[in-house]
């Protein structure tokens, strides 16, 4: 059976720092997984471009960790010019719609979010974690629907459809799945669907 190893990766040093965590760790958590495969948040086009479309920690170390042990790693993100923008707005939107009781109901939220990714073992690779980011993206999606519908839900659909695509092609492998930490849930809950997959989270 192939097994879908998810880590959430957190790009920025300073929490990292704040939790004591750091990219050896992260190897060391790689290594006790032992994939066959690393599927990542770089998307195709960015893997043929001079300019660096994704986040720091795969020219830091994710990068060299597949190459060191001559582990594939296959590009499976997926976001447009368009969803960066759309993303911005967002913002804007869900802050005039929630309303002043709203907002405060979310900075507390948020604030547990935080908390509960700092507090776990393995920072931000927890189920309570991927509970707090699953509440915090279903908040945006009833207040800012059609840019969250775009910007959240079908590029997190297309990543998935990426990795079933690598999964399909390698049977009995164990893929390791590198996103951010908020898109973990989403992975879990929909690989967890297929009886033909095993997922491992946290590592």
């Amino acid at each position: 059976m192939t097994t879908i190893g998810v880590f959430s990766s957190v790009h920025g040093g300073q929490i990292l720092e704040y939790c004591k965590w750091d990219d050896q760790k992260a190897i060391a958590a790689f290594d006790r997984f032992g994939p066959d495969i690393v599927c990542g948040e770089v998307r195709r086009s960015d893997m043929e471009s001079s300019e660096n479309h994704y986040p720091t920690e795969y020219d830091r170390y994710i990068f060299d960790y597949c190459k060191n042990r001559n582990i594939p790693f296959v590009p499976c993100d997926y976001w447009t010019e368009e969803e960066v923008r759309l993303q911005q707005e967002e913002g804007n939107i869900l802050e005039a719609n929630l309303g002043p009781k709203g907002i405060e109901q979310w900075t507390d939220m948020m604030n547990e979010f935080m908390e509960s990714g700092i507090q776990s073992e393995v920072p931000f690779n927890s189920p309570a974690f991927n509970d707090l980011a699953r509440r915090k993206h279903d908040i945006q999606g009833r207040h800012s629907p059609e840019t969250h519908s775009i910007t959240w839900t079908r590029r997190n659909r297309r990543i998935v459809e990426n990795i079933r695509e690598v999964a399909a092609k390698n049977p009995d492998k164990k893929i390791l799945v590198i996103f951010g930490a908020e898109h973990s849930y989403w992975f879990v809950d929909e690989f967890s669907k297929d009886d033909n997959l095993q997922v491992t989270f946290p590592l």
